[in-house]
C-alpha cells in the first residue's frame, strides 16, 4: 500500500509539472498574439483557472504532511487537469479543427486504457503470492 501512495504522490507531480509547462507555453502564445476567436478565448479563461489548481496541488503535495486523499484537494487536482486539457484542446481547435479531434478522441480513448493498466498493475501487487499463482 506504501508503494502505491508513493507512485500516487509521484504521478501526481509529474502530471501538475507538465501541465503547468504545457500551459505557460500557450500563455505566452496568448499573451504575444491575442485571442481572435472563441477556441483562443477559452483556451486563454481555462488556462487561467488550470495554473494556479495544478500550482497549488503541486505545492500541497510538497508539505510533509500530506492532504493526498482530502476531498478538496483531490477535486482541485481533478478540476486544474480537466481545465489544462480543455486549454490545451482549445488551443490545438484554434490551430486546427481535424487536430482538435483527433487530440479529443486520443484523450478519451488513451485515459481509460492508462486507467486499466494502472488498476491492474497495482491490484496484482496486492494480492498475497499464493493467489497469484492460481
Amino acid at each position: 500500500m506504501e508503494e502505491l501512495l508513493k507512485y500516487q504522490v509521484v504521478e501526481r507531480k509529474l502530471i501538475d509539472s507538465g501541465l503547468i509547462a504545457i500551459s505557460l507555453i500557450i500563455l505566452q502564445d496568448w499573451i504575444a498574439t491575442g485571442t481572435p476567436d472563441l477556441a483562443s478565448k477559452t483556451s486563454l479563461i481555462a488556462l487561467s483557472a488550470a495554473i494556479p489548481m495544478l500550482a497549488s496541488d503541486l505545492l500541497i503535495l510538497q508539505m510533509p504532511k500530506t492532504y493526498f486523499g482530502k476531498l478538496y484537494f483531490q477535486a482541485n487536482h481533478l478540476i486544474g487537469i480537466i481545465l489544462a486539457f480543455a486549454s490545451i484542446g482549445a488551443a490545438i481547435f484554434h490551430a486546427s479543427l481535424a487536430a482538435g479531434i483527433v487530440f479529443l478522441i486520443s484523450s478519451v480513448l488513451g485515459y481509460p486504457g492508462y486507467a486499466l493498466i494502472y488498476n491492474k498493475n497495482f491490484t496484482e501487487k496486492e494480492k498475497p503470492a499464493e493467489q497469484k499463482s492460481h
